[in-house]
């Protein structure tokens, strides 16, 4: 017998089969989902429940036997948008019933309604003078007392007194400030993602480019305090994605340092614009997620010998005001009387969670390195590396704690290395993220860029893209206008897609610094199918 899925009615249905006796005593039973090669699963129960009703069924009369009855209603598949007064939520049996009634009604010899005949305990065969009639009780059962504006007020403040957010004080005007959303409340600052809009959608990348450049993102110290506040959580907070959109955050930082601006990686662009639906959720970020409490347990207990008055506590997003495109979400923030502030950052690498400290450090997987002298510290061409400066700039901090725990059978095993600002580094980090920002995010949020759909040019465009100024100058680039002959804006450089149908870009209005090597296409030609960058696979980094 098939039996379909209670979840997935798309898969092919389960084959079920049982064997019973007269008597109805189940001797052996199958069926081909996991559960059933135990004989015993829920697809098994639903065939004898379904077996049991067959049999109990088709004991009894036939329909030929029994009188004629309404056929209730069936699901309606559609249904339209209605305000809450004008939805009928009665049951198609219930519908069924208040036919019945007004039939009865309608007759002047009919018997009493049986509902209303088993309501005053008389028989339904029965007709009492005295009964009340179907379509009388049926008006009693629906009639409902208008509530007065003192009953309505007392009911609303009751329903506000409870744990949750009823939908109804959301038009009571007593009540419509606690549903404000907290990103439009003043509390927190706009969200990078507030600035799209919809009609710089047909925009091209030039145009995009310039309205980039008018671009300003403020806030105050009073809003950074409420976002890291309120994200907490972290990715258990709705907010803390939001905030993360269109943002470098430091996880990121080393690959948007290391993108061509020119031809950026859109995978990077659409994880750092969409956080919330590319998400990373791999076996080794939900075990590091899994053990980061055991372990910031374990480095506390550690550092609370060494240090005065040593704290750790957790942290959400933190922002700074002099780079509102950067963004930090440690681990924890330390203090203590004898170091001062600074962040912490921990690892719980899956691929040596069995293994001591030792076994790690000497991974080729590892991501840190042993110096001449033997010690031992974190790989400055890392991305964590990257990751740990970032956090020390944005959070405002003298130092950052990078913390990498195992956990083989012998107990936790940690290396804790305390990592000092790389200035030169940071300056570095800050001007790339930042073109990195102009030229590849921000085109994406305010004219998706990236994601909007590829519209080929039309003949009438490729004739006009080689369209004459005068007999000897041809018009070029987004901008429409001829090459340049003298000056550091005289670069010019061609897309390698031989189709291409403008060829030849200024520089400038690209804001490129320099002539990228190797093949390049142009913003257009690079969201095309056969010309997406095709990188190296490279070992993925465990965060």
């Amino acid at each position: 017998m098939q039996v379909r899925h209670s979840q997935r009615c798309n898969e092919p249905p389960l084959m079920c089969w049982v064997i019973t006796e007269k008597t109805g005593e189940v001797c052996c039973a199958h069926c081909t989902c996991m559960a059933g090669l135990g004989e015993t699963c829920t697809h098994v129960a639903a065939v004898l429940f379904y077996l049991e009703t067959a049999v109990r069924i088709n004991g009894q009369i036939t329909g030929t036997q029994k009188e004629c009855e309404w056929v209730i209603p069936a699901f309606q598949k559609r249904i339209p948008y209605l305000r809450v007064k004008d939805i009928d939520f009665s049951s198609p049996g219930s519908k069924k019933k208040g036919i019945d009634c007004s039939i009865a009604a309608s007759t002047s010899n009919a018997p009493s309604c049986p509902i209303a005949a088993s309501t005053s305990n008389a028989p339904s065969t029965a007709s009492t003078s005295n009964a009340p009639s179907c379509s009388s009780q049926h008006q009693q059962q629906h009639k409902v007392t208008l509530p007065n504006s003192t009953e309505l007020k007392s009911f609303f403040t009751d329903l506000s007194k409870c744990n949750t957010k009823p939908a109804i004080l959301s038009v009571v005007e007593q009540f419509t400030d606690q549903y404000i959303p907290k990103t439009r409340s003043g509390v927190f600052p706009n969200t990078i993602s507030s600035l799209y809009n919809s009609k710089y959608l047909s925009s091209n990348y030039t145009e995009l480019l310039h309205i980039c450049d008018s671009v300003s993102i403020d806030f105050t110290d009073d809003m950074v305090k409420a976002v890291r506040t309120e994200t907490v959580k972290q990715a258990g907070s709705k907010l803390w994605f939001k905030f993360r959109a269109g943002r470098v955050t430091a996880s990121r930082m080393k690959q948007a340092c290391h993108t061509d601006p020119a031809m950026p990686s859109q995978s990077l662009v659409k994880a750092i614009c969409y956080p919330d639906v590319y998400k990373i959720n791999t076996k080794a970020t939900q075990w590091g997620c899994k053990h980061e409490v055991l372990a910031r347990e374990q480095y506390k207990e550690v550092q609370s010998r060494i240090h005065v008055q040593f704290s750790v506590e957790e942290s959400g997003l933190v922002l700074h005001l002099d780079w509102p495109h950067l963004g930090a979400s440690p681990d924890g923030m330390v203090k203590c009387d004898c170091c001062g502030s600074g962040a912490l950052e921990i690892k719980c690498p899956l691929c040596n969670s069995d293994q001591d400290i030792e076994a790690t450090i000497t991974s080729t997987k590892s991501c840190l390195v042993s110096a001449e002298d033997g010690s031992v510290h974190l790989d400055k061409g890392h991305a964590y590396y990257y990751q740990v400066q970032t956090q020390i700039f944005i959070c405002k901090v003298k130092y950052c704690d990078f913390c990498i725990c195992t956990f083989p059978g012998s107990g936790p095993s940690m290396h804790i290395e305390r990592i000092h600002p790389d200035t030169e580094l940071w300056q570095k980090c800050v001007e790339k993220s930042s073109h990195f920002f102009k030229l590849c995010i921000l085109p994406e949020i305010i004219g998706k860029w990236y994601t909007r759909p590829h519209q080929l040019q039309t003949t009438a465009d490729s004739q006009s893209a080689s369209c004459l100024v005068d007999k000897n100058k041809l018009l070029y680039c987004y901008c429409r206008q001829p090459e340049p002959e003298h000056g550091p804006s005289s670069e010019m450089i061609a897309c390698d897609n031989d189709q291409c149908l403008l060829k030849w870009f200024h520089t400038t209005c690209l804001m490129l610094k320099s002539i990228p090597k190797g093949k390049w296409y142009c913003p257009d030609c690079r969201k095309l199918p056969e010309f997406l960058v095709k990188r190296p696979k490279k070992r993925k980094i465990e965060e």
